[in-house]
């Protein structure tokens, strides 16, 4: 099938987003997520630089993103959706990455706090959804993705499915979490194929808003003083498994990074770790 091109006489926004996302599932390989990303952001930039921007009018539109302090991630994927697009169209836009500091990762659970939220669960299945998320650091889109067989008592593992190319990947589950998940399938009844967590009044397949909806309520029935959320849950699992002494391959392992400078945001947001690690560790010269 052909990609569609546009052409002057049809320049409407709606007609040209669809045929855009045609393109970058065809021509660039991209996986849903990162469709999605760069639909959402050229429908948000439409309406400053119109549907055929000038090389001028976006680099104009960047340099006020970065005056107006948007953070350095939002500008570089306003950037490459940018880029993408204007290749899209036949227009030559080319832009700079800004150079990304770390970004603190503050505000995590304590195993304490982990503890108390997974026990405020009322049901097994909000118990484990929860305790999944914890002891997994799924992501949210992840756990939504999950069939029934992606969990393997054999192997004690956790599979999550690719919501980016070559982004799948398998977590080996501790004892008390393999466990409840296994009283949880025989609780669930579904077929192999079927969706591992499902909506509780409808049984359909649970969406990212509804485990954030969740993990909200848990928390304010856990009497937790904190803004919880399932990336947080995540952060907290890289944050524990670091003050227990794992090494950073393990967790880069564990949490699924791609890249180890990603999992070194846990290093830097915890210098009390990286002093014990040091002092542990420091040759016995004398």
């Amino acid at each position: 099938m052909a990609i569609p091109t546009p052409k002057s006489r049809n320049l409407n926004p709606g007609t040209i987003l669809k045929n855009f996302e045609v393109y970058l599932y065809a021509k660039c390989g991209l996986g849903d997520t990162t469709i999605a990303n760069y639909i959402s952001t050229m429908r948000r930039v439409f309406p400053m630089l119109g549907v055929r921007p000038t090389p001028l009018a976006v680099d104009k539109y960047i340099a006020k993103m970065r005056k107006d302090g948007a953070s350095t991630s939002h500008v570089a994927n306003t950037s490459i959706a940018l880029e993408r697009y204007g290749a899209y169209m036949g227009i030559s836009i080319h832009l700079a990455r800004p150079k990304s500091s770390y970004r603190m990762i503050q505000g995590t659970l304590t195993e304490a706090e982990m503890a108390r939220f997974i026990g405020a669960a009322d049901t097994i299945r909000e118990r484990s959804i929860l305790a999944l998320l914890a002891f997994s650091g799924g992501r949210n889109l992840e756990t939504c993705n999950l069939h029934c067989s992606d969990i393997d008592p054999i192997n004690s593992t956790v599979t999550f499915r690719a919501t980016k190319p070559g982004k799948g990947h398998a977590v080996r589950l501790a004892a008390p979490c393999l466990a409840l998940m296994v009283e949880y399938l025989q609780y669930r009844k579904g077929n192999a194929e079927d969706p591992l967590f499902v909506t509780a009044r409808h049984g359909h397949q649970m969406q990212p808003q509804d485990i954030r909806k969740l993990v909200r309520a848990v928390a304010k029935r856990a009497g937790l003083q904190k803004r919880v959320y399932p990336h947080l849950i995540r952060h907290s699992l890289g944050t524990n498994l670091l003050l227990r002494g794992t090494g950073l391959l393990a967790i880069q392992d564990a949490l699924g990074h791609v890249f180890l400078t990603t999992t070194l945001r846990y290093l830097h947001s915890n210098p009390a770790a990286k002093a014990r690690e040091y002092v542990y560790n420091a040759p016995a010269y004398l």
